[in-house]
């Protein structure tokens, strides 16, 4: 068995201080195999670098997980741009696992970043082959979702603690997720989307950027308008 089966075998157990060790040992021993054949090695050193996020994740060491992930985002980035077919779907994995890393870390904006990139991969990978990567793009598409219902919820307790800027920056960010989220899925998402634009713009009017703020009230006035003839009883009533 070699050092990266078992870390996988420790992690299986819930051993995962013996994975990381296990996973260190395999890692050292690819990068010299790494070091003479790049091409023939570069993709089971990223992979090893994935599984050891996951076991750093598992202990709660999100740094460290994180970089451990990056490592294999770079590696799998150089090899998906000369044989995406093969490589996209690991790339896509990676930068779903860093996101969810950088959300431990309340890195909100770069975890965003990452699990955009990720939707956006499997949305090409589903395209080509729905059968194979249409449950991955829904799994991420739902993830993402719920990074933005988090900053739509964090930019919410800003503004009850008084800091209405920090506010601001939060529903900000949940505005502009559910905004690429509806494109792509506009019955699942368009109310999520009018509800950050509703309170964006009350956030926004505070700080006294008033042209800003009525633009959000139009645009979440514009949704919930288009929302009404099917649920007059439900939308009519926060129209007027």
């Amino acid at each position: 068995i070699s050092y990266h089966d078992l870390g996988q075998c420790y992690d299986y157990c819930d051993n995962h201080a013996e994975a990381i060790k296990a996973s260190l040992v395999a890692i050292e021993l690819q990068q010299k195999l790494n070091a003479k054949k790049p091409k023939s090695y570069a993709c089971c050193l990223a992979v090893m670098h994935h599984d050891q996020s996951i076991y750093y994740r598992s202990l709660g060491r999100h740094e460290e997980a994180a970089r451990s992930v990056q490592f294999a985002i770079d590696v799998m980035k150089r090899l998906a741009s000369k044989a995406p077919v093969l490589y996209s779907p690991r790339l896509s994995r990676a930068q779903y696992d860093y996101s969810y890393s950088l959300v431990c870390l309340e890195r909100y904006e770069e975890a965003a970043q990452a699990a955009q990139a990720s939707l956006n991969l499997w949305k090409e990978l589903a395209r080509s082959d729905p059968d194979s990567f249409k449950a991955d793009f829904l799994e991420v598409q739902y993830n993402l979702g719920c990074i933005a219902e988090a900053q739509h919820d964090r930019g919410y307790d800003c503004n009850e603690l008084g800091k209405i800027e920090e506010a601001a920056k939060a529903m900000r960010l949940a505005v502009q997720l559910r905004m690429d989220l509806a494109r792509s899925d506009p019955d699942n998402f368009n109310l999520a989307l009018s509800n950050s634009q509703f309170k964006l713009a009350y956030y926004l009017s505070d700080l006294g950027q008033h042209e800003e703020s009525v633009r959000m009230w139009r645009a979440s006035a514009e949704i919930r308008a288009n929302l009404a003839p099917s649920n007059p009883k439900r939308f009519n009533a926060k129209l007027s």
